[in-house]
């Protein structure tokens, strides 16, 4: 990895810079489920993305940590993690991978396949007025139905978050709800792999 891009101001910003503030994702990308793009070299999540992506993921992110960092203790932690959740949203619909679906008239993300999907002719959101709006505005929808869902609930709810295939030995008693991500069951392209396997 080296310099982004170069104009007659000199280097926009350098990848190792980004890398060394952990603006980047440098890890390796899973084996399972990932067959479409580690067969086209792209072994490490930050190769999910162009280098106007990368810019453009990286100064945001960039931008929500400082607005993070500056909030009331009390508030920074949850508001992080929402802010985190818009973000994800977001780069979901703009990576080398996303792609342009005619029947809808719209671009799909690049988990629109149930796995990592393959664009030879990627289509993206970009970074334009709304982007934030649109990442944000599930957040709040979903932040709100958890608000209507516990009205009245007086105890504290417990999560617990571990593999859907173990419940016996993560659950003490009887839980209430049970959320499995993903929930695919058999639509993975992969069937051998643990995503494919989850809930059986």
């Amino acid at each position: 990895m080296g310099v982004f891009w170069t104009g007659a101001g000199g280097p926009v910003r350098v990848v190792g810079e980004l890398v060394a503030e952990d603006l980047v994702p440098t890890e390796e990308i899973p084996k399972y489920d990932s067959e479409r793009v580690l067969s086209k070299g792209v072994d490490r999540f930050y190769k999910l993305f162009n280098e106007r992506q990368l810019l453009v993921h990286a100064e945001l992110l960039g931008v929500i940590r400082e607005l993070c960092e500056g909030l009331d203790e009390e508030y920074r932690e949850p508001l992080t993690v929402y802010a985190m959740i818009a973000f994800d949203k977001m780069i979901n619909y703009n990576t080398i991978c996303s792609r342009w679906h005619y029947g809808r008239g719209a671009v799909v993300g690049i988990f629109d396949q149930h796995a990592y999907a393959w664009s030879w002719d990627h289509g993206e959101m970009g970074a334009v007025p709304g982007w934030w709006d649109f990442g944000v505005k599930g957040v709040l929808e979903a932040y709100e139905e958890f608000i209507r869902l516990l009205r009245g609930v007086k105890e504290r709810p417990r999560v617990i978050l571990g593999d859907a295939r173990k419940l016996p030995t993560l659950l003490e008693e009887k839980p209430d709800t049970i959320v499995v991500d993903p929930p695919y069951y058999t639509t993975s392209s992969t069937p051998s792999s643990p995503t494919s396997s989850t809930c059986s």
